[in-house]
Parts: C-alpha cells; structure tokens; sequence
C-alpha cells in the first residue's frame, strides 16, 4: 500500500481473515524506535473497504491482526528476522486507529495478474521446447533449482505485459488522487484541480523523456487528455470518476485486437484464469503420441502454471483466495 505512515501490506489468510503488515529492514542493527513506528503504522486502520467494480456498494472487513517484520544484521553480522505483534489485547481498539483505505479488487487482480508474469520470467527461457507439455499456446520456462518443475503461462497473458504494466502504472498515478478525494470528503471543484495537476505532471514527464512513436508514450498523451476531459465536467466525484476510469479506452493506443479498457483487460486475462481452473491438464497436440499420463499441473491463482515432469499425482488447482 502506497502512502505515508500506511502500512505496507494487508494480507489475508486461508481463514479469510485480514491482517495489516509492516516490512522494516536496515543493513545495521536493531532501531527500537524503528520498530515501534512501524507497530505503529501496522496498527494505523481497523478497518478495510473492498470495493468492487462489479457490485453496487463496498464491503467492510476488519483487519483482526497487526504486525510489523524487521530484518537486519546482529552483533554477529548475521541476518536475523523479528515479528512483533501489539503488546496487549487492547492496542487494536486504540481510539486514535483510522477507519481503513478502500481496495478495489479488479484493480488489485491487475497488480496480481502482473506479479504472476514477473514471477513466470523469473525463471530460464530456451530451457523447454513446445512439446515439453504438449501446448503451443503456453510459454514454458524452467529452473536448474528445480528440474522437477516446469514453469508455464498462457502466451495470451504474455502479450498482455505491456499494456498490462502500462495499466498499472497509469493507476498508480490517479488512484492517490481518487483516495484523497474519498477519504478526506472534497468538493467537486477541489477534486477538479487536483486532477488538471496530475494532468500537468503526466504531460511533462511524458514531453521530457517520451519516445513520439511508442505505443506507451502515445498513451500516456492520450491519458492526460481523458483526466483534462473528465476535470471538465461539473458533477465530479471519486466515485462516479472510478466507474468511468474503468470503462474509458484509456489502452487503444496498444492497437490490436486486444483489451481498450481497464475493464477488458481484467476480463481478458479472468477468461485465461477460469480456462485454465477448468482444464488444468492441458491437452496433448493433435497426432501426438503419449506413452504414459499426461504430466501432474496446477494452475495459480492469476495464471502461473506449475507442471512436474514425473508421473506423480495431478497437483490441485491453487485457485480458492483472490489475494
């Protein structure tokens, strides 16, 4: 989570209850008061609004535990690891804690769906052949660590990556804004402003190191003009701009026939998720010859295939949280 003294995960367990993270580290030794702040900070909200695009109202969960992780080095200059929960059972009901920040699930299935594709080519390409799991349509990768395993994702996800990033980062630029206007109650005229200054700044950065022909560049250009459109309009509000920005063409610079919206392309890479939970044994090609079970898969979440090369049994479907 972005945003001073917020802290910097929520995460929830397979019990689906919701806990705020902390992550502090230093190359040196302890700082109690560093550690102190960030108990601090884990403890900030009580609260966490899931808000999602496809309904008509958020929904409220409590965040029913807090803890601030430190890393750093001993008197021995050994890395060590330290998890420090709240010292009593009433440091959750402090007055002084923050109703909680507002997470728009689609939008988090974005950074998740992009994580997937970093974790996917963290792994060797060149190292398997189209054969390896008979499938063209997935990109497989491997690890000398693991020579058990195969890494895979559909190559449709793959060539969403840019837009996909590109989404992301154009998200990271607004959604402040939107936040700001949410938590702190601003008029329409205030929220207007704010967003002819993000404008501003878009259309600098890209003027002072944008390429006229990238796809990238064009859309960040054509990004700063929908903001300008949309601080236009004289009933604004962080609501009614959300559901806008979900649906505005803010990605057809990318060209093709792929996702112009946020909306398509949170749709786009969902079909790929829910074929991928349906057919985890993904099928041999035509006129291929197998002389023994197809090869043990399961599928995460947002995409990343998991294959062993043995014959051991077919691994489950890790697809049952959706953080």
């Amino acid at each position: 989570m972005k945003g001073i003294q917020n802290p910097d995960y929520m995460a929830q367990c397979s019990c689906e209850a919701w806990s705020a993270v902390e992550a502090k580290g230093t190359l040196e030794q302890l700082d109690r008061g560093e550690l102190k702040r960030g108990l601090g900070q884990a403890m900030k909200f009580s609260t966490l609004s899931l808000y999602s695009l496809h309904k008509s109202s958020p929904s409220t969960k409590p965040i029913r535990s807090s803890v601030c992780v430190a890393t750093y080095f001993d008197s021995n200059a050994l890395l060590q690891v330290l998890h420090l929960d709240p010292p009593n059972p009433q440091a959750a009901a402090l007055p002084e804690r923050e109703s909680g920040p507002m997470v728009v699930t689609e939008f988090a299935d974005l950074v998740h769906f992009e994580h997937a594709l970093h974790q996917h080519q963290s792994y060797e390409a060149g190292a398997l052949t189209d054969d390896d799991h008979g499938s063209g349509s997935v990109e497989w990768r491997g690890t000398p660590d693991l020579p058990e395993l195969r890494f895979g994702m559909a190559v449709q996800q793959v060539k969403l990556q840019a837009r996909l990033t590109w989404a992301i980062d154009a998200l990271s630029r607004i959604m402040p804004v939107i936040a700001a206007a949410r938590t702190k109650g601003w008029p329409g005229s205030r929220l207007r402003n704010a967003l002819r200054r993000q404008a501003r700044r878009i259309q600098y950065d890209t003027a002072r190191t944008g390429d006229p022909v990238d796809a990238a560049d064009t859309a960040w250009k054509e990004f700063a003009l929908w903001i300008k459109q949309e601080a236009v309009g004289e009933q604004v509000d962080w609501s009614a701009l959300l559901t806008r920005l979900w649906t505005a063409p803010i990605l057809s610079a990318f060209g093709g026939e792929a996702a112009k919206s946020l909306q398509g392309l949170w749709w786009d890479l969902h079909r790929l998720r829910r074929a991928g939970q349906l057919d985890a044994r993904l099928r041999q090609p035509a006129g291929s010859v197998s002389e023994g079970p197809v090869p043990s898969m399961a599928i995460t979440t947002y995409g990343l295939i998991v294959a062993s090369t043995d014959f051991s049994p077919r691994l489950p479907v890790l697809s049952r949280l959706r953080f």
